[in-house]
């Protein structure tokens, strides 16, 4: 049980079958479920994982975030492209392209915050990933 994909197993379970973990609303709460062959036997699990991508630095990714975790919907990601797999993420549609308000941000080099604002306030897409920031200036 030394084995640090034991601890991602563990983490696996307990999310998805233990209603005090604080996780559990999304995930177990939610049906997601562990795939029979991995529920008891974390062994199987790690073996998979060994021989599907996993390295040290690396996240266990479900490709399908109401999916289970199981072998044809797991992958293994860097921590950046796990953040923008969330059900949570606010996406943009501009030009045809739909991305993240974080990639559109990184793209426009325009706050993050600053384009949520503007779209919660009511602004166009365009005008919202388009028109520069305004900078109050401080008066000492």
């Amino acid at each position: 049980h030394s084995h640090p994909l034991y601890v991602v197993w563990s983490d696996i379970k307990s999310r998805c079958y233990n209603k005090n973990n604080p996780s559990f609303r999304n995930y177990g709460a939610r049906g997601i479920e562990i795939d029979r062959s991995w529920i008891n036997n974390p062994q199987v699990f790690i073996e998979w994982c060994l021989g599907n991508g996993y390295k040290d630095g690396l996240e266990i990714d479900r490709i399908d975030n109401d999916g289970d975790y199981s072998p044809d919907n797991c992958r293994f990601v860097d921590h950046k492209t796990n953040s923008r797999n969330k059900r949570t993420n606010h996406y943009v549609t501009w030009n045809g392209t739909t991305k993240t308000v974080v990639e559109w941000s990184i793209e426009t080099g325009i706050n993050e915050a600053t384009i949520r604002n503007r779209l919660k306030r009511g602004w166009d897409v365009e005008k919202a990933l388009t028109t520069p920031p305004m900078f109050k200036k401080v008066v000492a």
